[in-house]
């Protein structure tokens, strides 16, 4: 697990960012990393999980989905975002960690 805290770019990085509106037409949203619009096909993308707070893998997300189906109370949400895409530059910055999870995340076909 990866946790977007440790990857992400500052505050002040994806405002700016944000303010270039990736969900215009041709455009995949906003990279997970930076914040800057992704264009379709340009960029990668990872599982994103418990909230939107942590990149996993299959194998992970099934993991706590199993712990959150057992729980009796019903306390626990695995907050399963499905796939979001991370750029370029952001992904060729933090490549190695984030290349098992581009990996994982292409062979499950989601």
């Amino acid at each position: 697990m990866i946790e977007i805290k440790d990857i992400r770019a500052g505050d002040a990085v994806f405002a700016r960012n944000e303010r270039k509106d990736p969900w215009r037409d041709g455009f995949d949203g906003p990279c997970l990393v930076c914040g800057a619009p992704v264009k379709e096909g340009s960029g990668v993308r990872v599982h994103l999980h418990m909230g939107g707070s942590t990149i996993v893998t299959q194998d992970e997300a099934s993991a706590w989905e199993a712990q959150c189906a057992a729980d009796p109370a019903r306390t626990c949400d695995s907050g399963d975002l499905g796939g979001y895409p991370i750029g370029p530059a952001c992904y060729q910055k933090h490549r190695a960690l984030l290349q098992p999870y581009v990996d994982d995340f292409q062979r499950a076909g989601a």
